[in-house]
Parts: C-alpha cells; structure tokens; sequence
C-alpha cells in the first residue's frame, strides 16, 4: 500500500492573541490564526497586487499551548508544521481546512520577540 501525507508549513503573523479553550477532560487547546503575505495579478491591469490568506490554527500540544498562552501576541511571527484536516461547517458550504498540531507530531515555534 503507497503511503500518503498530509503536511502544512506556515510562517505567518498572529493575527491576534491565541484564543485557549479547555475541554471538560481537562485538555487544553490553543486556537489561532497566521497571516501570510503573497502577490497576484490583476487580470484587467496586469499590476501585482497584495493578497494576505488567512491560515486557522488548532494545536492540541499541551506543552506548546502552555508556551502560545505565555509568549505569542498578535503581530508576532510564527512557524507552525501540522497536517491540513478539513474542519465540517453547519451551512451548506464545503468543509474549511485547518492546520492541525498534534499531541504526537507538529511544532510550533515563535520566531519575533512580542512588540516587533
């Protein structure tokens, strides 16, 4: 059997404070968004222009939710490797992808010092 793999890899700015949640079992979950920077192009001017996707978040690691609670604030750079897991909706429309760090696999690391 091919084995396949689902692996995300974003340097991105929060795009505010981690929003921490804990579960009725006690687990903690750090929930954020990153921000990336690309360009396209303007199909009737032909000019490049800036284009910011957004990237949600969830990281289900206890020791780097405990350091996303302490350390990250919005604006900061963030490095975050995780599998893309689609996330169902309640409407009609497709499910959302999000980027998910695992208790068993994924990091997190903060790159910016808060206030830069």
């Amino acid at each position: 059997m091919v084995q396949t793999l689902s692996l995300a890899i974003v340097i991105g700015n929060l795009g505010a404070d981690p929003e921490i949640r804990t579960g009725q079992d006690g687990h903690r979950v750090a929930l954020f968004r990153l921000a990336t920077d690309s360009h396209r192009t303007d199909t009737h001017t032909g000019r490049r222009v800036p284009q910011t996707v957004w990237h949600r978040i969830v990281c289900h690691n206890d020791f780097l939710t405990d350091l996303l609670e302490r350390r990250a604030r919005k604006g900061q750079l963030v490095f975050v490797r995780g599998a893309y897991e689609p996330r169902p909706r309640t409407d009609q429309a497709p499910p959302e992808t999000e980027i998910v760090v695992s208790a068993q696999d994924g990091d997190v690391m903060i790159l910016t010092d808060p206030g830069r």
